[in-house]
């Protein structure tokens, strides 16, 4: 929807009347935290959650005084949020992001004052420059927020919410391509299906549902079709009679229900009355009903029939089976959400599927051109949650949080130390695994005249996992190019928390593939991976992922080899110059989620078998670097496990140096420890190229 600047007093009075939900950023260009601000503030405007549900506007106070004077306003930058025309609350930075939750949803669950992963820790605030607000010199005008429930319940379904229910699917089956259904069955079936799944089953089937009085809609939307009619005895429509009217509904049924091996895996279905999807009613159901899957007392009483004998002779009967030791059915380990792609929807039918993978669901399968409604063919995907990753409401609140948080750091770096742009020779597309996706890869060619295909170096930059610093490693890429016969691609890899883990690790290895499969353009022999920081790291779990002897050399400048334990007990070689643990704990969280730190492919510390990795290796660790001690012990791992085979791993730590020592601009000891690093890589590099050629 993005952000509208209001320009005069009577604009400002008519966006509050004629919308239901408003918040009004107030600001001033001369004021430094209200500059810093206002793209994070843009930033939110353009959020699924919160573009079709909130109005956002921004007023300088020095243009509108007067709307500034009758609001009493006492700092900035302030945010005031608006509700059917009414002032609703009014915060300062430090809650912008309960403003917007609270304004969506509702309300904060388990409360206001209890509710931690919406909050803004000292580490955001500092990120936010916003250092009077942490110390409380500044007022905040009005620090009990009123949060106020909003109509909405989410309740399970009974039948008589059966004909709202059978009017809702049925628009789906006549208008989309979302269900294969072509005909909407009789309620009778919407009716015998919920006792199925509720009764029978023992699953959730839940709707959202609005009190309302039976004569009136909802701000001019239309829902008769949905609404039961209510008179009195002599058939006169009663007045003022309140009803529940259903704005949503969702299920979980049995996948493949006639056999029993299924039983932990159900399917979900969720659908929302066509004139209520702005009001994020779906994430509100899905919360639920994962809930719902989760609760221990929730039990899939799957069943299957079988025949026994009874009596004497050949006579049997039929006999059902239940799941579970005892026959009391068994925990719901997977969900399935199992979608077609409607070529009419959002983005071609692709924004579903993003709706669900930002909740935690993972696409397992796509199937093309298996259904044939409206005309043409359609695909159907496959995404599904587990006993590992299943979200609720608080998961996707916390992963607000992590967004917020890292979208702030990244908005100062590029306040502050703004990367230039990158100058490649070239630029390439790498196909993705992931369909309509690519990979972007800055080329630097080497120099002299090609004689068949060159020896490659893939290279992975640096950033936490969260930052995309992509072009930060030009200089190198571009002396490699320039001083070996190499060929280096610059890989672009998908960062956290929008593209958590194995995003990144796929995106590496999909770039590692791409050059292996050309051999026409790239000397297969002799591909090379290097990486910086994070990317030193995946340039570690890429190389275990291919048979020992498909990859010449790695290259790492200080990996970071394992994200398991306490950022804030690691010890530098030398003590006294660490990095604040602050910044690491939160990238570690938006990039692992809630994996096993240790899975090697996080965190190839922990891998058991050092034999995939490449022959030749040369390594880069800074004395006052935190990630130096156990990228040191895994070196020396690698070396004493190679040995047989003949390994050779050299090992350098850079005195007096700190993570990311080469990108040191302002203290000239670490940058020239950094050009040293770079020829020597140089060097290493042009030996392999004599000894294979």
């Amino acid at each position: 929807m993005g952000v509208t600047d209001i320009e005069t007093t009577g604009e400002f009075d008519t966006i509050i009347s004629q919308n239901n939900k408003v918040i009004v950023f107030f600001w001033a260009p001369w004021d430094a935290h209200c500059r810093i601000m206002s793209p994070v503030f843009d930033q939110y405007s353009n959020e699924d959650e919160f573009r079709d549900n909130i109005k956002f506007i921004r007023v300088d106070v020095d243009t509108l005084k007067d709307v500034a004077q009758r609001l009493g306003l006492r700092a900035l930058p302030t945010f005031i949020s608006f509700k059917d025309g009414q002032k609703a609350n009014e915060i300062d930075v430090n809650r912008i992001l309960d403003l917007l939750i609270v304004l969506v949803f509702g309300s904060l669950p388990g409360g206001a004052h209890n509710h931690g992963a919406a909050r803004l820790d000292p580490g955001a605030v500092a990120a936010y420059g916003t250092k009077n607000i942490a110390n409380n010199t500044r007022r905040q005008v009005n620090p009990d927020i009123n949060y106020t429930a909003m109509a909405v319940k989410i309740r399970s379904a009974t039948l008589a919410d059966v004909p709202q229910i059978y009017a809702i699917n049925a628009h789906y089956i006549r208008n989309t391509s979302l269900t294969f259904l072509q005909n909407t069955p009789p309620k009778a079936v919407f009716a015998a299906k919920l006792d199925e799944i509720s009764n029978v089953r023992g699953l959730p089937y839940l709707v959202a549902v609005e009190s309302r009085t039976s004569n009136t809609t909802d701000h001019g939307r239309s829902a008769q079709d949905v609404k039961p009619s209510h008179h009195d005895e002599r058939g006169n429509p009663t007045e003022n009679v309140q009803e529940e009217v259903v704005l949503g509904y969702s299920y979980l049924s049995p996948f493949r229900g006639h056999m029993l091996s299924y039983a932990p895996t159900v399917e979900l279905s969720l659908f929302i009355h066509p004139d209520q999807q702005s009001r994020s009613l779906g994430t509100q159901l899905l919360a639920a009903i994962v809930a719902k899957a989760q609760d221990s007392n929730t039990r899939h009483c799957a069943r299957e029939v079988t025949e026994r004998p009874c009596g004497g002779g050949e006579d049997v009967e039929l006999h059902e089976v239940l799941a579970g030791d005892g026959g009391e059915g068994v925990k719901i380990r997977n969900i399935l959400a199992v979608m077609a792609i409607d070529p009419d929807g959002k983005d071609g039918g692709e924004a579903l599927m993003a709706w669900y993978k930002k909740r935690g669901f993972i696409q397992r399968g796509r199937m093309e051109q298996v259904g044939f409604k409206k005309g043409r063919w359609l695909d159907t995907l496959m995404t599904i949650a587990n006993g590992e990753l299943t979200m609720g409401f608080f998961d996707f609140l916390h992963y607000l949080r992590l967004k917020f948080l890292i979208s702030s750091l990244r908005l100062l770096v590029k306040l502050v130390a703004p990367l230039p742009k990158p100058n490649p020779d070239s630029v390439l597309t790498i196909p993705s695994r992931d369909k309509g996706r690519t990979i972007k890869a800055n080329v630097y060619n080497a120099s002299g005249e090609a004689v068949g295909p060159r020896p490659v170096l893939i290279n992975f930059f640096g950033s936490g996992f969260a930052l995309q610093y992509h072009g930060a490693d030009e200089t190198f890429c571009r002396f490699i190019a320039t001083k070996t016969n190499h060929v280096v691609l610059d890989v672009q890899y998908r960062v956290a928390p929008e593209d958590p883990f194995p995003a990144a690790v796929n995106d590496a290895e999909d770039a590692v593939k791409y050059v292996l499969s050309h051999p026409e353009e790239y000397q297969i022999s002799h591909v090379s991976l290097s990486g910086f920081s994070s990317g030193g790291t995946l340039a570690l779990v890429n190389s275990t992922l291919f048979p020992h002897g498909t990859l010449k050399s790695l290259i790492g400048f200080y990996p970071s080899p394992s994200m398991a334990g306490d950022p804030a007990a690691r010890k530098a070689p030398v003590p006294g110059r660490e990095r604040p643990s602050f910044w690491t704990k939160i990238f570690r969280e938006a990039y692992i989620r809630d994996k096993d730190a240790r899975d090697p492919r996080i965190s190839p510390a922990f891998v058991t078998d050092t034999t995939n990795f490449p022959q030749e290796m040369l390594i880069f660790t800074a004395d006052h670097d935190v990630s130096a001690t156990e990228m040191e012990a895994l070196a020396e791992r690698i070396k004493t496990e190679g040995q047989a085979s003949g390994r050779n791993l050299l090992l350098r730590r850079m005195e007096d140096c700190d993570h990311g020592f080469d990108k040191k601009k302002k203290n000239e000891n670490q940058m020239e420890a950094g050009r040293e690093a770079y020829a020597q890589a140089a060097e290493f590099l042009s030996r392999l190229e004599g000894e294979s050629g």
